[in-house]
């Protein structure tokens, strides 16, 4: 076969041997490589039932509310959400909160738990973030609870192709479905487009 077919056969999925004879061997680079050493594909888990970002909200459904987490939970919060994944997923948050949020310098962080199941974090501030996503252009304030949402988001999109646990795809639906019920839902929509 030529190069062109087997580039076309790989992109048609299922060809890793022929992607293989173009570039050699898969080398796990980085953890994102490596998990395309066991599957082609995309990686991403896909949950039925939930809302598509782009799609219409469903208004006759009941509303996703939040409880914040007391002190006295917190220290079974992130277990029981992530299991062994739990510290990952809490420092991925904390990096992509310093990556979006320039004027973000640490503090203490709220943990909520969703009534559908889901769970997100947010930094305890009494002003706006101004948030500078460089991979789509995005650029705005948002509450901290916004900023909050949306640094869980992004980091739970990441994880979800790391890290092959039904947990963290869950986890990115059930907050994606409360952010579009968010006060800044549009905001944070933006953000993470």
């Amino acid at each position: 076969m030529s190069e062109r077919t087997n580039a076309g056969l790989a992109v048609n999925g299922g060809a890793r041997s022929a992607l293989a004879s173009l570039t050699g061997p898969a080398s796990p680079i980085d953890s994102c490589a490596a998990a395309w050493t066991a599957m082609t594909g995309n990686l991403a888990q896909i949950i039925t039932g939930t809302t598509l970002m782009n799609s219409s909200i469903d208004t006759t459904s009941q509303n996703i509310e939040a409880r914040e987490i007391p002190n006295a939970e917190r220290l079974q919060i992130l277990p029981r959400h992530f299991g062994r994944h739990m510290l990952t997923v809490e420092y991925a948050v904390f990096a992509f909160m310093r990556r979006i949020a320039n004027d973000y310098t640490g503090g203490y962080w709220g943990y909520f738990e969703l009534s559908n199941g889901g769970f997100y974090m947010a930094p305890e501030h009494e002003s706006t973030f101004n948030i500078c996503v460089d991979s789509n252009g995005f650029e705005g304030q948002m509450s901290a609870d916004a900023a909050g949402i949306t640094a869980c988001l992004f980091a739970l999109s990441h994880l979800s192709f790391q890290i092959q646990h039904e947990s963290i795809a869950f986890h990115f639906h059930q907050l994606r479905d409360f952010a579009l019920e968010h006060a800044e839902a549009s905001t944070i929509l933006a953000a993470i487009d």
